[in-house]
């Protein structure tokens, strides 16, 4: 099949010499949608939304939080909306999340509870598993005579007498849900990264199934792992367009098993993390970490938004905590070990200035003792997220031209206006050196008459700063001043 429309295709780059040597990420996971009020909650397996805060994230999937530990799987995309909103006091901006289209089980029968009412509220212990559509009271109207909704932790069903007329207690019945830890994501749920833009309108630059990684899709052994499925999508286009990168938890028990988990990895669209970290009795992946202050970053730049020219390594976790394994069990990590973990291609956490900061600008594929052998956009974060997003700007900004006449003046303003882009990213220290230009040798008569057009364009990302070192010795010229004392 001949191509159409509009692409951009990467280019293999070459090592350095040793001696030279879109914003918002897509969360992919499950979240407790039998939370919401409809009964038709089931519609919301397998469909993407855009969350602006927990707020919105209990009204379109649910909110679960534990009261401590770990996010289990089956609550996943909680602990991104935890981590993006959950203190208003530090920036924000708004999250993608595709859940999980799967099946979800009821319980066969009703389950009966007494619920105390006092000052017109009763609490319903249902350990955030119970459908709240199925609430019911008898002889008694929901909306009229009884309201029920989740409280702000996803735990209780609140229980609101609208009239005064539920006494002193009432019984409630209501179902729950069943076999949740046996939750498996279907090959369906990743089928819709590729309708993503038309779910939520916008284009995501980074995937995560955090928890998820090394779950197999189905359940079943014979298919591939989550994180091979999204190293997948990264390895392609999302829709045959769009490219992005990856950032993956590994899952390393102890840090003797990291040297080996990683190299299940070992490819330049994927950023491994390890370990975890442990906030007010919460267990966070680092991996959300990362994709938070990523986002942030991004965004940082009033004249450059949205442009991944600065790594997210080096920011400080505003959530004060500590690092930890899968069980909470304090990590302790120097300076030295975290450098030792980016050496083999895992980003990480140093303790600076009196907490905890990301540190890593390597993806998966980078090992320290091989820079000789790794292409220089291939070298960092940065190098790999540039060319992705001058391949995705570039497709954006003249996708309006696929199938409109092109005549040589037209050429020639497209790669004339999109060089007076890349002079910018160049001006502005996003890149070092970029050019497009329209050469003979990619382009016939014949493609011509085909309507294709093919333009080159490199780019030099500007490497982030990994030594600054101020080389201090003694002298003893400063001596000469006690002589000026005599004088």
């Amino acid at each position: 099949m001949s191509e159409r429309g509009i692409h951009a295709v990467q280019i293999a780059g070459s090592p350095i010499a040793v001696e030279s040597a879109n914003c918002a990420p897509l969360y992919i996971g499950m979240a407790p949608v039998w939370q919401l009020p409809s009964e038709n909650w089931k519609d919301v397996l397998g469909q993407a939304f855009m969350i602006n805060d927990v707020d919105d994230a209990r009204e379109k999937i649910g909110y679960y939080q534990p009261e401590s530990g770990m996010w289990q799987k089956e609550y996943s995309l909680c602990e991104p909306v935890y981590v993006h909103f959950g203190d208003e006091q530090h920036m924000s901006a708004p999250i993608m999340v595709l859940v999980g289209k799967c099946d979800i089980n009821e319980s066969e029968s009703e389950q009966s509870a007494t619920v105390t009412i006092s000052g017109g509220i009763g609490y319903l212990d249902v350990k955030g598993l119970g459908i709240l559509s199925s609430v019911s009271i008898a002889d008694k109207e929901s909306g009229k005579d009884f309201s029920a909704s989740y409280d702000e932790y996803g735990r209780w069903i609140v229980i609101r007498d609208l009239k005064g007329t539920l006494g002193k207690s009432v019984t409630v019945k209501y179902k729950t849900v069943t076999g949740l830890s046996d939750i498996t994501l279907s090959e369906a749920t990743f089928d819709v990264v590729d309708l993503i833009e038309q779910k939520v309108g916008e284009i995501p630059t980074t995937l995560l199934c955090p928890g998820w990684e090394n779950e197999h899709i189905g359940g079943l052994d014979a298919n591939k792992t989550i994180a091979q499925r999204l190293m997948d999508i990264n390895k392609g286009q999302i829709d045959n367009h769009w490219y992005t990168t990856s950032i993956f938890q590994l899952h390393s028990e102890t840090r003797s098993n990291v040297e080996t988990d990683v190299l299940s990895y070992n490819y330049p669209k994927a950023k491994v993390c390890w370990p975890y970290y442990l906030t007010a009795g919460l267990v966070l992946h680092l991996a959300v970490i990362y994709a938070y202050e990523k986002l942030i970053v991004d965004l940082s730049h009033t004249d450059a938004r949205g442009i991944p020219y600065e790594s997210e390594s080096n920011e400080e976790i505003y959530l004060k905590g500590c690092l930890c394994d899968a069980a909470g069990a304090i990590i302790e990590q120097t300076d030295k070990q975290a450098d030792d973990l980016n050496d083999i291609g895992v980003a990480t956490a140093k303790f600076v200035k009196g907490g905890w900061r990301t540190a890593g600008v390597v993806m998966s594929n980078y090992y320290a003792d091989n820079v000789a052998n790794i292409a220089a956009d291939e070298l960092n974060d940065v190098a790999v997220r540039m060319k992705d997003y001058v391949c995705n700007d570039f497709q954006t900004t003249y996708m309006d031209e696929v199938d409109k006449p092109i005549p040589p003046r037209r050429v020639k303003e497209i790669r004339d206006d999109y060089g007076i882009a890349l002079s910018g990213l160049v001006s502005m220290g996003a890149l070092l050196l970029a050019e497009i230009t329209y050469n003979a040798s990619d382009n016939t008569a014949a493609g011509n008459a085909n309507g294709e057009f093919v333009f080159a364009i490199k780019e030099t990302n500007t490497p982030p700063g990994s030594l600054i070192k101020a080389k201090v010795s003694y002298t003893p010229d400063g001596l000469a001043t006690y002589a000026e004392v005599s004088s």
